[in-house]
């Protein structure tokens, strides 16, 4: 095995560490939160259609937010070759975009928890939770796709 190889494979480690470290603590602290705080629909029954609206407009941009990802992957690469190209690793970029991809599922469901505090509503939480854990397995930090990254990385150098 190459230095390079055990690099990797010692990124590879630390990526899937710190996603599986946020992938299990974000839901259960943010269920932990909202049961705690939970008004049981004391805000509900004073704003009516704007919990209707807020619930909506939360859940939307929980969807969006995942449309914005390749813009945000290729402002990294751009990033990168303009400033970052002799001061960081490559594999140090990689693990970088890899990790702002996993930390978008704790968002949502950070917004679920949100959406729950103020309508009470424990059903509301169900698909904040539910894009979460689908977006958490998508965007799991899989050898495979990491390597496709690495090599979009370099390519885009040479």
């Amino acid at each position: 095995m190459t230095d390079t190889d055990r690099a990797f494979s010692r990124s590879m480690i630390k990526l899937r560490v710190q996603s599986a470290a946020l992938l299990i603590s974000a839901p259960a602290i943010y269920l932990y939160i909202g049961k705690m705080f939970h008004t049981s629909g004391q805000l509900l029954n004073h704003a009516g259609w704007k919990i209707e609206l807020l619930f909506y407009l939360i859940l939307l941009y929980s969807l969006a937010q995942f449309l914005v990802l390749p813009v945000m992957e290729r402002a990294q690469f751009k990033m990168y070759h303009q400033k970052y190209k002799h001061k960081r690793t490559v594999f140090r970029m990689v693990a970088d975009i890899h990790t702002m991809k996993i930390v978008l599922p704790g968002a949502v469901f950070m917004f679920g928890m949100i959406v729950l505090y103020i309508s009470g509503d424990w059903w509301r939480l169900i698909p904040f939770y539910a894009i979460g854990i689908v977006t958490s397995v998508m965007y799991w930090p899989r050898k495979q796709r990491v390597m496709n990254t690495l090599e979009r990385l370099e390519a885009e150098s040479a």
